[in-house]
Parts: C-alpha cells; sequence; structure tokens
C-alpha cells in the first residue's frame, strides 16, 4: 500500500473546497479531520492544529459523536508529534 501523504492531502483540500461549496456541515468535519490527520503525517503541525480543531468544532456542534472521537483521537498523534506527551 503507497502512502502518498502529499496526495491525499491535495485530494482532502480539493474534497473540502467541493463540500464547502455544497454547505454539508457532516462533510466539512470530516474532510477537515481527515485533513488534520494528513498534516499531521506531514509535519505539519500547526496546520494540523487548525484543521483538527475546526472539524471537532464542527462535529460538536452537530452531536457527530464518531466524528469527534476521531478528532480527539488525531489530537492524540499530534501531541505525540510534537512531543507533549511521552
Amino acid at each position: 500500500m503507497r502512502k502518498d501523504y502529499p496526495a491525499a492531502r491535495d485530494y482532502t483540500l480539493q474534497s473540502l473546497a467541493l463540500v464547502r461549496e455544497t454547505g454539508s456541515q457532516r462533510k466539512i468535519a470530516f474532510q477537515l479531520i481527515n485533513l488534520g490527520e494528513f498534516e499531521t503525517k506531514l509535519g505539519n503541525l500547526p496546520a494540523a492544529r487548525v484543521n483538527l480543531r475546526d472539524g471537532l468544532a464542527v462535529s460538536f456542534r452537530l452531536g457527530m459523536l464518531p466524528m469527534m472521537v476521531s478528532a480527539v483521537t488525531n489530537f492524540d498523534k499530534l501531541a505525540y508529534e510534537n512531543e507533549e506527551v511521552t
């Protein structure tokens, strides 16, 4: 399995732009959290934090518990990569 995170990030950015045009808050939350995950894997930690925060906020507002769990899990990975936890 090829792990092309730069391409995945680019496709997710394109998808996020499209779902923003539709106004689907659920899909926006999903794409923001995915984008945060890819940014973490690419080492773009400030961008990851912003996307995860925004995705979590939308998920919380909509009561999307599985997406909230995903965002929090990705925040844990972000904290580990940022050496905030051991």
